[in-house]
């Protein structure tokens, strides 16, 4: 097993295995991430969905994994939402 601990933003790349365990902290403007994982890793791309609380359904990107989320505190009404897009989905493995 593995530990991944780092400060996240939107297009930041990661890699990991599988996850067992994952927490995260609002650290200003970004995400603190820390993940448990073990096996094969594969890259993936940090996504933030912004949710309203006026309109809170949202779809999550395909293939992706949950990592976390936070709300704004600037806009009491709107959450962020980190998602970890496989790179080949995203686009950015030619």
């Amino acid at each position: 097993m593995r530990l991944l601990h780092r400060r996240i933003t939107q297009g930041d790349t990661l890699s990991f295995g599988e996850v067992h365990e994952k927490s995260a902290e609002k650290n200003g403007s970004n995400l603190d991430i820390r993940l448990i994982h073990s096996g094969e890793e594969s890259e993936y791309v940090v996504v933030r969905e912004d949710v309203e609380k006026q309109n809170p359904e949202f779809k999550p990107p395909e293939c992706s994994q949950f990592l976390g989320m936070s709300r704004n505190s600037n806009m009491v009404n709107l959450t962020h939402l980190y998602f970890g897009v496989p790179l080949e989905q995203y686009g950015g493995s030619e």
